[in-house]
């Protein structure tokens, strides 16, 4: 379930201070479409983030300062490394099963 693996894969909680709610929502708008993060798409992400839709863009980036609100856990950026080396690998044995299966059929017709 999406909602689980999101709240499995958070290890802080930063928050930003705003002054009222509008400037919240306008401000929520802006990160989801610069940042684009995994688990927000409410209707709001976009495909490509345009700054220019915004009228005071500066603004937004005078604002974006992050408070460290709460930590789960240490991230571990080296079982991330770890999971991509693994990923390749298994994307090269695989590749290389495939065409040894491919060899040997043709081996196989050929005789």
């Amino acid at each position: 379930m999406v909602i689980t693996k999101c709240y499995k894969d958070t290890c802080k909680i930063e928050i930003i201070k705003c002054n009222d709610h509008a400037q919240t929502v306008a401000l929520e708008q802006y990160l989801i479409d610069k940042y684009l993060p995994k688990y927000n798409i409410s209707d709001k992400r976009k495909d490509i983030f345009n700054p220019s839709k915004f009228e005071n863009k500066d603004l937004y980036e005078n604002m974006e300062k992050w408070k460290l609100y709460y930590t789960f856990r240490e991230f571990d950026k080296n079982k991330i490394v770890m999971t991509r080396k693994q990923n390749i690998l298994s994307l090269i044995i695989t590749a290389l099963f495939f065409f040894g299966i491919i060899i040997y059929l043709i081996l196989g017709f050929l005789r």
